[in-house]
């Protein structure tokens, strides 16, 4: 950790370091670049994904521990507060005790359609408090510590919660 003060600063600056997060993957690449999806997946890049720009954008991926590769999205609710309400997969392992560890990905999009690799890892935030989770419906929330940097164009994905039926959904 570095802290650069200019020497005409005249307030006495003030460092809190919150937390810290350790890795062994190459994330940003430094060793040439490193598949982060399979090639099941769907660049969305690629013109099959402009009916859903704007949900695309509530999209993320996100890492614990600087291993452990998953992915999420950011959710409205019926308050419409924007509360950072992140919604992700039970199987990815996210739980009181290492929810606080999670860096999310905004905009991890690869370069080209078709790449199926190579998404940019510089649109990122870190931390978030588990909120809950059940197996039988493969989900996990949580709620992210800070609010998204508005640079990064994120998106609130929502529902409609009149209690119609949906008529289509995409995973």
């Amino acid at each position: 950790v570095e802290l650069a003060i200019p020497a005409e600063t005249k307030f006495e600056p003030e460092l809190e370091l919150a937390q810290i997060g350790w890795g062994f993957r190459d994330l940003f690449e430094t060793e040439g670049p490193i598949d982060r999806q399979g090639s099941c997946n769907n660049d969305v890049v690629c013109s099959v994904g402009d009916p859903w720009r704007d949900d695309i954008a509530s999209e993320a991926t996100y890492s614990t521990g600087g291993s452990t590769f998953c992915s999420g999205q950011m959710l409205t609710n019926t308050n419409n507060d924007y509360r950072n309400f992140f919604l992700t997969a039970y199987h990815c392992g996210i739980n009181s005790s290492n929810a606080a560890s999670m860096v999310v990905y905004w905009n991890f999009e690869s370069p080209n359609c078709g790449d199926l690799c190579c998404g940019s890892l510089s649109d990122n935030q870190t931390g978030a408090t588990f909120r809950a989770r059940r197996s039988e419906s493969d989900f996990c929330l949580v709620e992210l510590t800070q609010d998204p940097d508005p640079s990064f164009g994120v998106f609130y994905a929502g529902f409609d919660a009149t209690g119609d039926a949906v008529a289509s959904a995409v995973a």
